[in-house]
């Protein structure tokens, strides 16, 4: 009998890791209902991996050696070793499980060689795939992934703390009707797009509507937590200040691929804290200061009549907000 893999996208800053830590504080629940939720382990590191990503990219992209995550835990000199790992445990999951639930945000991002490769081994195992993206409006995605980037240790060109970028800003990394083009011309019918807005409607948020809607499961089973939550405008900014002359990897510049850095670790690298983050809460919610949108307007334009040609999501009525330059 066929079985059902159900293969959460993301994408990024759309509640992927609050969903993650539903499904993994709340496995046995899914398990009374024939869905396995994997857990993964790296022997050089102590925590259980709940986010999919990281093993699925390090096992199935190009260059496991460049991704960020086995940069920033030390393990580029190690992947073989750890992939081998990661297809054992994953092998033996395909092969257990009754269905399986697979969540990484990262996922999407892997090649449409890459991300092939993975469909093939699950294939092999006689799963039905069943895919799906929550999407947020372009402009509302952007600003939540820029800071996310800049959290991390990335340096924003567009980013300052006075209006002071000059140039077009490329937005290459951050196009989601790119990733959605790819992912629909692998997955054909297989996968849904969700407006995030609607995902937000659920009275669990949008890990809740996961759970009920696409993973047929009742919410009310589980217990819910607010997961990897954003930076305020002005610990955004500052951070990023940092990051321009201390990025978390040496010579690595902004406008690269952020899942794959160019540069060696930095050892020096310094992240504010929470409590710097949480002293700067008065200058509210991180958005783009008007001087900074209009050198991107072109691409939330394009974006928008992009995604709703792939997904008939329609956003480009979005009611847009801005920030304040700190230094005027």
């Amino acid at each position: 009998m066929q079985k059902n893999l159900y293969l959460h996208l993301g994408f990024h800053k759309t509640g992927s890791t609050s969903f993650q830590a539903t499904c993994a504080t709340g496995a046995e629940k899914l398990q009374s209902s024939g869905i396995t939720y994997p857990t993964f382990k790296c022997d050089d590191r102590p925590d259980t991996i709940i986010n999919h990503s990281i093993p699925i990219i390090s096992m199935f992209s190009e260059n496991p050696e460049n991704y960020h995550i086995n940069k920033r835990w030390g393990l580029s000199n190690k992947t073989s070793k750890i992939n081998a790992s990661y297809r054992q445990q994953f092998e033996e999951y395909l092969t257990s499980a009754e269905n399986l639930c697979i969540s990484g945000e990262g996922i999407s991002l892997l090649s449409t060689q890459s991300l092939k490769r993975m469909i093939t081994l699950i294939d092999k195992h006689n799963f039905k795939i069943h895919a799906i993206a929550i999407l947020r409006s372009p402009y509302s995605a952007l600003c939540s992934e820029i800071q996310q980037k800049i959290k991390i240790g990335n340096f924003n060109a567009l980013i300052s703390l006075n209006n002071s970028a000059k140039k077009t800003f490329n937005c290459e990394w951050y196009s989601k009707a790119k990733i959605a083009s790819k992912l629909k011309s692998i997955f054909k019918n297989a996968i849904q797009f969700v407006p995030f807005e609607s995902a937000c409607l659920n009275p669990y948020g949008p890990a809740g509507f996961l759970v009920q809607e696409f993973l047929n499961t009742d919410p009310s089973a589980f217990k819910y937590s607010k997961e990897n939550q954003s930076l305020d405008n002005l610990t955004v900014r500052l951070q990023n200040e940092m990051n321009k002359i201390n990025p978390r990897f040496i010579e690595h510049q902004g406008e690269n691929n952020p899942t794959f850095p160019k540069g060696e670790l930095n050892p020096g690298f310094v992240e504010l804290g929470k409590g710097i983050n949480k002293n700067l809460v008065c200058s509210k919610k991180f958005a783009l200061t008007e001087a900074e949108y209009l050198l991107i307007a072109d691409y939330i334009r394009s974006e928008s009549d992009k995604i709703l040609k792939l997904t008939n999501i329609d956003y480009r009525g979005e009611k847009l907000t801005f920030s304040k330059a700190i230094i005027e």
